[in-house]
């Protein structure tokens, strides 16, 4: 008897997870890389995600220009630390408040994920 619950407590299973897992909305998300030359305006790069639909966006460190293009946006951020920051902000409470501080609480119109 209870070789075939197994089965259904499977399917069961599978289905739930399919359930709430949203397959119907692509999860699409573009590194946005600022080295190179001739390169568009924060803001024109923000007109383009919206333009096709990029929903989030990641950027590799905190750029101010970025920001204020992204404010009131509805494109979700993923903001990196840079690499040279990291041991300070790991070692030092005080320096890592003051980076969130600036990066992220100072900029209440930016979605960040």
């Amino acid at each position: 008897m209870a070789k075939s619950l197994l089965p259904s407590a499977l399917l069961f299973l599978v289905l739930s997870l399919l359930a709430v897992i949203n397959l119907t909305e692509a999860q699409i998300g573009v590194c946005y890389g600022m080295l190179g030359d001739n390169l568009p305006s924060r803001q024109e790069v923000v007109n383009m995600y919206e333009q096709y639909g990029i929903r989030r966006m990641r950027l590799y460190g905190p750029d101010g220009a970025a920001f204020q293009a992204l404010d009131g946006s509805q494109i979700e951020l993923i903001l990196d630390v840079p690499y040279q920051n990291l041991p300070d902000l790991a070692q030092n409470l005080s320096s890592a408040t003051a980076w969130v501080h600036d990066n992220i609480i100072n900029h209440p119109g930016v979605n960040f994920k």
